[in-house]
């Protein structure tokens, strides 16, 4: 039983049956001349299409990545190429981001990282601007929690005051609506595999005129932003994932296991963690018995889920969001539970039948 969407979402079966035929459609070079190759990138550019549909941006601004951790540093270390100055952001972003930010703040980069009860309101953001700020950075989804940030009016605030607006939405990615251009976002990064595609393809809206810097060198694809063969592989499961998905009707779906999920854990004495106005795909939730051990002994019994982000697995940290917690002893016991649109109410049943046995068991220890 899996719930933990929010670190991989597996390829659902409809795409595992097309992935031979879409190796055959993939295996050419799509910077090639020929004939096979010309026909490749114009499957590549119909993906790019349907992400610039999904997302409203023009499919020229549309970049393929490696995954995206490149996504995000491409836009942060790019932008800030040859600036200097102040950069805004949060305390709960992505390892990824906040990386990306400590090794921006040793090349003389201010930062200044807001606190996420900060995050639900525009005008706060404003008030933490400097003068020398010239760009913003935060999440869409906290990727631990769900929470989720819409700051709506934030882009237009921000462009009138010339400040370039990255958002990493990729926990949004074809689960919440995101509109670029609607919302004054500059940069955006999102993630194939969050979404049920396959792994090794990020993507980066980039706004035309950007001026962003490329990271490494090479061949000139993706107009040099970043260059390197593309993975069309990937490419191409995108596309098949995009067609498949419904964003309205599945966000409706996953909102009614959303909510048995949260009843079912607080009959068994959880603490939620994920408010009401969290993305409905994902629920943190605090038992009293640490996370590892529940997480553990879950694991054991065939219930898969995550303490956390799962770039921080296996690094001993606690999940980001812990310090800002009104009872910080809840990140104890904090267990993510993720779910997609393949998330069955028969499996959240069967699942929570085994979790309170499994409750049951070791509270007998503590």
């Amino acid at each position: 039983m899996y719930f933990d969407h929010a670190s991989t979402s597996p390829p659902s079966d409809s795409l595992n049956r097309s992935l031979y035929e879409l190796s055959l459609l993939s295996r050419y070079n799509p910077s090639s001349s020929h004939k096979e190759g010309l026909e490749l990138r114009k499957r590549l550019q119909r993906v790019r299409l349907q992400v610039g549909k999904l997302i409203g941006a023009p499919e020229d601004e549309i970049y393929f990545t490696s995954g995206a951790t490149e996504a995000n540093n491409l836009a942060l270390q790019g932008l800030c190429f040859n600036k200097k100055g102040h950069i805004l952001s949060s305390a709960v972003e992505h390892a990824s981001i906040e990386e990306a930010l400590v090794f921006l703040e040793s090349r003389g980069f201010n930062v200044t990282r807001l606190d996420p009860k900060n995050l639900t309101n525009k005008e706060i953001v404003l008030d933490n601007l400097r003068e020398d700020t010239f760009m913003v950075s935060i999440m869409t989804v906290q990727n631990e929690t769900g929470e989720n940030y819409p700051l709506d009016g934030l882009g237009k605030a921000l462009s009138k005051r010339g400040i370039i607006y990255h958002r990493d939405s990729v926990q949004a990615f074809g689960k919440i609506p995101v509109n670029v251009k609607a919302q004054g976002i500059d940069l955006a990064s999102f993630s194939s595999h969050k979404l049920g595609g396959l792994k090794g393809l990020g993507i980066l809206y980039c706004r035309k005129s950007l001026g962003i810097h490329p990271l490494f060198f090479g061949g000139g694809q993706e107009k040099g932003l970043r260059p390197g063969t593309e993975n069309t592989l990937g490419i191409l499961a995108l596309g098949k994932v995009l067609e498949e998905r419904n964003l309205s009707s599945d966000y409706l779906y996953v909102k009614d296991i959303n909510a048995r999920l949260r009843t079912g854990f607080e009959q068994l004495g959880g603490s939620l963690l994920s408010t009401p106005q969290a993305s409905p795909y994902i629920l943190a939730v605090s038992f009293p018995i640490p996370s590892e051990v529940l997480l553990t002994a879950l694991s054991l019994k065939g219930v898969y889920v995550s303490a956390g982000s799962a770039c921080h697995a296996n690094s001993g940290k606690e999940a980001r969001i812990v310090p800002f917690l009104e009872n910080k002893e809840l990140g104890r016991g904090m267990l993510r539970f993720s779910i997609s649109t393949d998330t069955s109410l028969k499996e959240v049943e069967d699942m929570l039948e085994i979790l309170s046995a499994t409750l049951k068991e070791l509270i007998r220890y503590l």
